[in-house]
């Protein structure tokens, strides 16, 4: 349940915290902390995320829970095993916090950004890009994980009688940037460019 009382301030240093009136979440950006109001004062360690291309657009970041975990998987059917084993191995997952960017399915974006690892680097710089809310509580995630997994090896082979569990290690709250641009979103990681019918406005 979300706080009533929501605090303005960073309980460490002091500062201003972050974020949209509806937001499940709000930021310190001094402490690099995201606070998620369900369960404050804890927080998780806050990633912001540096842009591969040049912003042409109006920029905003986007919310996503890193997380970084172990898999494990098991089936009698040496067949798909050997083809499993031959998939890349996923890095960490990028699961969004937002409601709703339709034309952009969560699962396909996590996947690939698990799969360009090398091209995800977290920057020194706070830029006053707009913030869209998040709306998603870390909450089964490891569920979320697990069929994240499954459906990655789904693109391989048949999943039936496959048996994954996934294990979530440690949870980071990241800032991916994102521009619009006219009638088009494109995401800044991997330059993605997205049908605009988003659903949420970056905060004001």
């Amino acid at each position: 349940m979300k706080n009533l009382f929501i605090p303005v301030k960073c309980n460490r240093c002091g500062n201003e915290l972050k974020g949209g009136k509806n937001s499940e979440v709000y930021l310190c950006f001094n402490c690099r902390l995201a606070f998620v109001m369900a369960s404050y004062p804890s927080s998780l360690p806050l990633n912001i995320i540096k842009e591969n291309f040049k912003v042409t657009g109006t920029p905003f970041y986007a919310p996503f829970y890193k997380m970084v975990g172990e898999f494990s998987i098991k089936t009698d059917d040496k067949k798909k095993m050997d083809t499993f084993s031959h998939l890349k191995t996923l890095g960490p997952l990028y699961y969004g916090a937002f409601y709703n960017l339709k034309g952009l399915y969560y699962d396909d974006l996590t996947v690939k950004y698990a799969l360009n690892e090398d091209k995800i680097i977290e920057s020194d710089e706070v830029k006053n890009y707009k913030l869209v809310d998040a709306f998603i509580t870390p909450e089964n995630l490891e569920t979320i994980g697990r069929l994240i997994y499954l459906s990655y090896f789904d693109k391989s082979a048949d999943i039936t009688g496959v048996d994954v569990k996934y294990k979530l290690n440690s949870l980071f709250y990241a800032l991916i940037p994102f521009e619009k641009n006219d009638n088009h979103l494109k995401e800044l990681i991997l330059g993605n460019s997205l049908v605009n019918s988003i659903t949420f406005q970056p905060d004001e």
